[in-house]
């Protein structure tokens, strides 16, 4: 799917995403949490690749989502205001990664 107002260089974005291992505080079960402290357990890194260059991109924020189902974390990410052309972003653990092309 096309977006009609795409993520623009410089600005930041925010992604929810699920799956990111242990949190600490520790969630409860079947509960939905009321506060946003959770936050991931395994260290996360964020990069731009292009071509064969690959540049660190800025966490600025991996929180747990208040209100949301236990698992739901709001990634945001600070895109670099050099970019001229579309990047594949890359979010690494030491266990998993996710990747999604910015333009």
């Amino acid at each position: 799917q096309i977006l009609r107002d795409p993520v623009r260089t410089g600005r930041e974005v925010s992604l929810l995403v699920t799956g990111v291992g242990p949190v600490t505080p520790a969630l409860p079960d079947n509960e939905v949490p009321s506060n946003a402290d959770a936050t991931p357990v395994l260290a996360y890194r964020a990069t731009s690749v292009y071509g064969a260059s690959i540049t660190p991109v800025a966490i600025t924020s991996f929180r747990q989502v208040p209100g949301a189902p236990p698992g739901v974390f709001e990634l945001r990410l600070s895109l670099p205001d050099s970019w001229t052309t579309e990047h594949q972003l890359r979010l690494d653990s030491p266990e998993s990664a996710l990747g999604f092309f910015v333009k």
